[in-house]
């Protein structure tokens, strides 16, 4: 995607014309993205907030990717490929996600605040 953008998506189906520029930066943001997730694997609690970013923007991804590809005639496999891979990386982050154990992660942090 940053090497050959127009190879890379003409793989999905989608035309890049002659200057992919933006496609080649939105590759660079994927490959950002992908490492960061790999550092919260290893280190999950200082990147807890890219887990919490990562649900929210692949759920509105998701829901914008899916409702172009339905309005498509013919909807690119790829395209569903990779919303599919977006929609894994979401729940996957929302799994991991200490969902209501704020104590914990205060504590954690060393943020919890002792009451008097």
């Amino acid at each position: 995607m940053m090497v050959d953008p127009a190879a890379a998506w003409g793989s999905m189906g989608l035309d890049v014309g002659d200057a992919p520029f933006v496609q080649a930066l939105y590759g660079g943001a994927i490959m950002g993205e992908g490492a960061i997730f790999a550092l919260g694997v290893i280190w999950p609690v200082r990147y807890l907030v890219f887990f919490q970013y990562l649900v929210l923007y692949k759920t509105f991804a998701c829901i914008a990717g899916i409702a172009v590809l339905l309005r498509m005639d013919f909807a690119p496999t790829g395209a569903w490929a990779v919303i599919a891979g977006w929609a894994f990386a979401g729940l996957l982050s929302a799994a991991v996600f200490p969902w209501g154990k704020w104590t914990d992660v205060e504590s954690w942090y060393g943020a919890r605040q002792v009451k008097p």
